[in-house]
């Protein structure tokens, strides 16, 4: 049994059978794993230990971790007592080879074998670099040197390395590629092919073939992040087309390779169960590219109080309602749509020019190629109160952390576009990491509001948990905040599955006052007072691009 809930409560282990035997695993590198295994050795239970390959999200496992996690928990579970060693090599992607995992694997008989005795640096790094010959010289037949081990290292160190971590993981490669935020626009590509490129020099394809594609994985996921910024210039500040096309043209070239040497390696060691999962991935993100010209960009302009109203035809009767405007890459293409959710042919609208959002639409738009053949685009998008707000984040959104976490940028949470039903990797959710989210709508002038609407994903398989409390507070300046209501919903986090939270707030009325003037005193009056403090943080709250204060009415 996996014993990482009874280690918190180790009273349980009375209620379970005495021959129970519980797995202690801890997959971080520390010096000392004392703490964890405790609980079991003074319960008396029959326990093991469990390191770890780090190999569940990542392209190639890394020995800078894995190394020390392996020598140590096996040192401290012998010394404490363990009956044995199991070594895990998760693959939660689908994706990492697995023989990418012989050297780890290795080291962990080593180590069950005869673990280290100390905690003595120097011991470890004695005996370290002793196994490393010996795999050497029974692994790839070399007798001197540990060249071809050392490669193994020289692709583990870009996990650690900050301007390379998030490459490592391979689902980088398969967030959509429309997902086009802040964060891959700040990279320098430049330099990320440079770091790349010397690692790159010094691997050996032919005796570490997995490892070699592992490494190209890296380079094509700069390859997809030169695209996007590409399509970004273009979309924004009218980019050369060609330069488009000749980056996309080059980045499917790289998925056609790809994909061709991971169903060779793939095949060399596994059968065809879930060989289509990845091999999937490719010909979606890949078909992603070759109908990169006809896909419809649907952009929401967000008009707040510093909007100049340029397009007076429609003459709205509410300037801050947000424009609407499709185009596609290239800007050649006629585009056909609809916004009653109905599909679009040829005989749908035209688009001419941009038009306002006076309500929640489905925009379903298609544009054709030479011989006819339609590529369709949809997007729902929510209209509400805020879109013609400003919004303030005091609390960063983790894109840091995962790029697609991102939502969308800064205005995520208000622009209208709703994250997916049954996937928070869309690109349209906002996840945070570790703190609790903060965030202030100007409306420039007094609003009346009866309503909070916000949706939060929960799927503790992954760690992500809808928050437990909401509270909502007023302000004239934004300095002085009064809470005005708050809310606690039911959130447990041992309900399975994807799941959609709903959550809605009713906001208390004040008294009816005789005048307007009064009205807009007693409800925005505020005595000063300290800013509270904010709610504490869920483990990980991923939040809508229409969350905490954005659907209102």
């Amino acid at each position: 049994m996996w014993g990482d809930i009874v280690a918190k409560n180790p009273a349980m282990m009375k209620q379970l059978p005495d021959d129970m035997i519980y797995i202690m695993w801890a997959y971080e590198p520390l010096d000392s794993y004392d703490h964890l295994i405790k609980p079991f050795r003074e319960q008396g239970n029959p326990f093991w230990v469990a390191p770890s390959l780090s190999h569940s999200s990542n392209m190639v496992p890394n020995p800078y971790r894995y190394m020390k996690n392996i020598a140590n928990l096996a040192r401290d579970g012998y010394l404490n007592g363990a009956e044995g060693l199991m070594n895990t090599c998760w693959d939660d992607n689908g994706e990492a080879l697995f023989d990418n995992c012989w050297h780890g694997l290795f080291w962990s008989a080593e180590m069950a074998w005869n673990p280290i005795k100390t905690n003595d640096p120097e011991e470890f790094k004695q005996r370290e670099e002793q196994f490393n010959r010996n795999f050497e010289r029974l692994f790839y037949n070399k007798f001197e040197g540990t060249e071809l081990t050392s490669q193994l290292y020289k692709v583990g160190a870009l996990e650690s390395n900050p301007k390379t971590s998030d490459l490592y993981v391979s689902n980088c490669l398969w967030e959509p590629l429309l997902n086009i935020n802040p964060t891959i626009l700040s990279r320098d590509e430049a330099e990320l092919q440079q770091l790349l490129s010397n690692v790159g020099r010094s691997i050996d394809s032919t005796a570490n073939p997995h490892l070699h594609y592992a490494y190209k994985h890296l380079l094509a996921s700069v390859s997809k992040m030169m695209l996007q910024k590409a399509i970004d210039r273009q979309l924004t500040k009218g980019g050369a087309a060609h330069e488009c096309r000749a980056l996309a043209e080059s980045f499917f070239n790289d998925l056609k390779n790809l994909k061709r040497e991971y169903l060779r390696l793939w095949d060399q060691e596994n059968g065809d169960y879930e060989r289509y999962i990845v091999m999937n991935r490719y010909d979606n993100l890949a078909s992603e590219v070759l109908n990169l010209d006809r896909h419809v960009f649907v952009n929401v302009e967000l008009r707040n109080s510093n909007y100049e109203e340029t397009n007076s035809k429609f003459n709205l009767q509410n300037s801050k309602l947000p424009l609407i405007s499709l185009r596609t890459l290239d800007g050649d293409k006629d585009i056909y749509y609809t916004l009653d959710g109905s599909e679009p042919t040829s005989a749908s609208t035209l688009y001419t020019e941009p038009f306002p959002l006076d309500r929640s639409a489905t925009i379903r738009a298609i544009t054709y190629n030479e011989y006819g053949e339609g590529v369709e685009t949809s997007q729902y998008l929510l209209s509400h109160l805020a879109m013609g707000a400003q919004l303030t984040l005091a609390t960063k959104y983790g894109s840091d952390y995962r790029s697609v976490y991102s939502g969308g940028g800064d205005n995520a949470l208000i622009d209208g576009q709703l994250g997916s039903n049954t996937s928070y990797t869309d690109g349209h959710w906002q996840g945070y990491w570790g703190d609790s989210i903060d965030a202030r709508i100007d409306f420039g002038s007094p609003r009346e509001i009866h309503n909070v609407s916000m949706r939060f994903i929960q799927n503790t398989y992954d760690w992500v948990l809808a928050p437990k409390q909401v509270k909502i507070y007023t302000s004239n300046d934004g300095k002085e905040w009064q809470l005005l209501t708050e809310k606690t919903f039911e959130t447990d986090p041992r309900q399975t599955g994807f799941l959609l939270k709903h959550y809605s707030i009713e906001i208390p009325q004040p008294q009816q006052p005789q005048t307007k003037k009064q009205a807009q005193n007693s409800k925005f009056k505020i005595p000063p007072r300290r800013r509270p403090q904010r709610r504490p943080a869920a483990r990980m709250a991923h939040r809508p691009r229409t969350a905490l204060m954005a659907l209102l009415r």
